[in-house]
């Protein structure tokens, strides 16, 4: 089993400015069950899913396949291109736990950044930490652009109703 987490923090972080998108703080509703959601603060934190998850899986691919994409465009972004992540899964002794990493930057070898969740499972680490990963390490990543996300290829799947017109 892995989880994915998002969080309300990342949320007003990276999602919320100028109320365009809001992932982490969907409603409950348009969650999977209750007994695979972790709520903090009375919002959806992190979501369990099994490893074998083909939707999540595929998610991850089409990640993972688009990353030379991504990089570029964190290297040399254009006007209304902000707020760049990454997730990393980290390990949680029987599970991984995939957290967001923002503050990028990229050397062309490495990104460096910090977690910007609260993690549940991954022991090592805590929210702030400065880590570095290579482009390999990546499951996900997304940007704003003019107030749309892009990327967020496993958080669209967790919130398909939310972002229902509004991801691109």
């Amino acid at each position: 089993m892995w989880q994915k987490t998002t969080s309300c923090f990342l949320v007003g972080l990276a999602f919320c400015f100028a109320g365009t998108v809001n992932f982490g703080c969907a409603h409950a509703a348009s969650l999977p069950t209750p007994d695979k959601v972790i709520m903090r603060n009375g919002r959806a934190d992190t979501v369990n899913t099994e490893s074998n998850d083909k939707e999540m899986n595929d998610a991850i691919a089409k990640a993972q396949a688009s990353i030379p994409t991504f990089l570029k465009t964190l290297q040399s972004p254009k006007p209304g291109q902000t707020e760049f992540a990454v997730e990393k899964a980290f390990s949680g002794g029987e599970r991984n736990e995939h957290i967001w990493i923002t503050g990028l930057t990229y050397d062309g070898k490495m990104l460096h950044g910090k977690i910007a969740n609260t993690p549940d499972y991954a022991p090592n680490i805590k929210e702030g930490d400065k880590v570095s990963l290579s482009p390999a390490e990546i499951t996900d990543w997304n940007y704003q652009e003019n107030g749309h996300l892009r990327g967020g290829f496993t958080t669209r799947v967790l919130y398909k109703a939310p972002f229902a017109g509004r991801a691109e």
